[in-house]
């Protein structure tokens, strides 16, 4: 997230940002980040999935139930570490090793660092365990992601698309008996709406 000479904030481009699930709740979001986004809950360009481990078309059986849950709760928890700005809560979401740790934790220093409070969130669309065991799961989440940045004095500074669909793909593992993410890639992404009204409720 950076700063123009206006004072805006450029909301990051679709093929970059997952849920902010926070997840997104916005990751997230929604990484959600999201999340999770998401997250963000942020999001890795699209990579080879061919050697994904795990079983394949799961049936939507207690395990699934039982990771779908826990990704909801760290998307959940995402979002409030984007909310708070507070870095320290990311060992407690994100594996040692993910590969999209450090970029979490850069934007949201950057968030403290130019006094910007990310409002975003995700509306989530679906959800789906593409593959689990006992160590690792895959999940594909879609989600509606709504950018808001408000900044100090509480003006609205967003800037880019008002609604982005995007398709994350998150690998949760099995982290001394507690689900954490991995890893999260953006499948695919559309502009749903321009930018018109971004800080408000949908």
């Amino acid at each position: 997230m950076q700063e123009t000479g206006t004072g805006n904030v450029e909301a990051p481009p679709p093929a970059r940002r997952a849920l902010t699930p926070h997840l997104a709740a916005a990751i997230v979001a929604a990484l959600a980040v999201s999340a999770l986004g998401l997250t963000f809950l942020m999001s890795r360009e699209r990579q080879d999935s061919s050697d994904e481990p795990g079983r394949r078309g799961t049936s939507g059986g207690p395990r699934d139930e039982s990771v779908i849950a826990e990704f909801t709760k760290l998307s959940a928890l995402a979002g409030e570490m984007f909310d708070a700005r507070d870095a320290t809560i990311a060992p407690s979401i994100y594996t040692d090793e993910s590969p999209v740790l450090q970029e979490v934790l850069r934007s949201v220093r950057n968030l403290r660092k130019q006094e910007v409070a990310d409002r975003g969130h995700f509306e989530r669309l679906s959800i789906d365990v593409v593959s689990a065991d006992s160590r690792q799961a895959l999940l594909r989440e879609v989600t509606l992601y709504y950018p808001c940045f408000m900044s100090r004095n509480g003006t609205d500074v967003t800037q880019g698309p008002g609604v982005i669909e995007q398709t994350n793909l998150y690998t949760l593992r099995d982290e001394n008996g507690s689900w954490q993410i991995h890893d999260a890639v953006l499948e695919r992404d559309r502009v749903v709406k321009k930018a018109l009204d971004q800080c408000t409720t949908p």
